[in-house]
């Protein structure tokens, strides 16, 4: 009888629950990229047990990153299209400053690029 179950995987060694108790899965064949640390399932069939890594976890809070820095991009460059026309601050308590404006950007990028980082090394 085959049994699937959710897992966790950390630095070789697959956990999961069953029964509201955790175990370590013994000798099990991680056949994903997964084994620093990652989510995924195990499949037992007999003495053989298998771990794949699912990173929809991960993925997701890049995209998140990913959408917030076009936010700031965006903003970015209305800021600088109001501060280089003179338009009036369309509500802004007071005028963009190319400097903050930029501050946040960058902060942004940072941010996903650590994002990023931390994926490829629970991907490895």
């Amino acid at each position: 009888m085959t049994t699937i179950l959710n897992a966790k995987c950390e630095n070789n060694k697959v956990e999961t629950e069953l029964d509201k108790m955790i175990g370590e899965i013994e000798n099990c064949q991680i056949l994903s990229q997964g084994k620093a640390k990652s989510e995924g399932i195990v499949i037992m069939s007999q003495d053989d047990a298998v771990y794949i890594t699912i990173p929809i976890t991960s993925l997701k809070n890049i995209l998140d990153e990913v959408s917030n820095l076009a936010s700031n991009v965006n903003d970015l460059i209305s800021k600088i299209t109001v501060a280089s026309l003179g338009v009036p601050t369309q509500g802004w308590a007071s005028p963009p400053t190319l400097p903050t404006a930029l501050q946040s950007v960058s902060q942004a990028i940072s941010q996903l690029q650590n994002k990023i980082s931390e994926l490829k090394e629970n991907l490895q």
